[in-house]
């Protein structure tokens, strides 16, 4: 069973659920050189599920993934990370 959040959507119950979901929906763009970051997020997934949330194991998971997503293929401007956007045209 899965709650709702305030945006209606359905909240996944699991860290592994979640995962599945992500994978499923990010199937267009992954490719096998995603694989050891898949496996990773996969395996972080299972243990925060089982009670391993220790702070470094979320921090761990957070990282994996947001380094993951960065792999993402924009799909227009309206998609684009302002923070990215100014550092780039700073020369950052």
């Amino acid at each position: 069973m899965t709650d709702k959040s305030a945006s209606g959507r359905k909240v996944p119950p699991t860290y592994s659920e979640a995962m599945q979901r992500f994978l499923t929906a990010a199937d267009d763009w992954l490719s096998d050189d995603d694989l050891p970051a898949i496996v990773t997020l996969v395996q972080l997934a299972e243990q925060l599920d089982t009670g391993g949330a220790a702070p470094a194991v979320v921090a761990q998971f957070g990282l994996a993934y947001r380094n993951l997503l960065k792999r993402k293929p924009a799909a227009g401007p309206e998609e684009t990370d302002p923070i990215a956007k100014a550092m780039a045209e700073a020369g950052v």
